[in-house]
């Protein structure tokens, strides 16, 4: 997920992008664009963009949180032609809120590549056979299961990328944590913090990779590897949305699958 990435959709603007498609003819881009940006929760000190090049989707999210001083990054890279045309998937939360999740068609060539593509950017420090975690998600719930990696990440080549991808939800799948302490000033980030960060600008930085999504919370309002607290980095990424409402999620999913089922079918 891109967790808390996304807010809420409310009326007033789904009139007001009505009224501009009516009366100045938006194109189906502008709409989608507009339609994202609006659904995008507006937090004090954080920026979010959202930029879409035919099916080319990325979002970016950056800021200071007032209360900590700490920094976030967030970045979701995703191509819309992996996405089916026809539906998306709606879960409610316990606050009423609802997620939009677009669902992803079987895997691409394209998404294999961009996984052979990201492991190359992957530090010595991070490039070992420990155990990775393969989450399941069946409809009765959330299911995790650990497993060995054969070799280290760098040596796996294209057929392994594509197997492991291959599988229910596969995704490749990288984490940075820290333990809280009981005085949450005594934080300290964890000794793997400088080579996490190295990977993930890397892969920032990296035009080429076409889906993806970072999360990166550093201690402190700059980005300074050795500060780095939280980091999560996963491919191919979930496209989603949290909206205050059924009626919001719905709206914004009309959108989504208009403009997909017309620019971006796979050939």
């Amino acid at each position: 997920m891109f967790p808390r990435l996304l807010g809420g959709l409310s009326l007033a603007v789904l009139a007001a992008l009505s009224v501009y498609f009516l009366f100045f003819r938006a194109n189906p881009r502008d709409t989608l664009v507009a339609a994202m940006e609006a659904a995008l929760s507006e937090t004090e000190g954080f920026a979010t963009s959202v930029t879409l090049d035919q099916c080319d989707l990325q979002i970016d999210r950056r800021g200071v949180a007032p209360a900590s001083q700490s920094l976030s990054i967030a970045r979701l890279r995703a191509n819309l032609t992996d996405y089916h045309t026809h539906s998306v998937n709606l879960r409610p939360l316990n606050d009423g809120r609802m997620v939009l999740t677009l669902q992803r068609k079987s895997l691409s060539e394209a998404s294999v590549q961009n996984g052979v593509q990201l492991l190359r950017h992957l530090p010595p420090a991070m490039d070992t056979p420990d155990p990775n975690t393969l989450t399941l998600m069946p409809e009765n719930g959330l299911t995790t299961k650990i497993r060995p990696l054969a070799q280290p990440a760098s040596k796996m080549s294209r057929a392994d990328v594509e197997t492991l991808l291959r599988q229910p939800n596969g995704t490749l799948s990288f984490r940075l944590g820290v333990l809280i302490p009981e005085n949450p000033e005594d934080i300290k980030p964890h000794k793997d913090a400088p080579a996490f960060h190295q990977f993930a600008h890397a892969v920032l930085a990296d035009a080429a990779l076409r889906e993806y999504s970072v999360q990166l919370a550093y201690l402190g309002s700059d980005a300074v590897a050795e500060a780095l607290l939280i980091g999560g980095l996963v491919a191919p990424p979930d496209v989603q949305f949290v909206l205050p409402s059924e009626e919001d999620a719905k709206a914004l999913a009309q959108v989504l699958l208009r403009y997909v089922s017309k620019t971006c079918r796979r050939s």
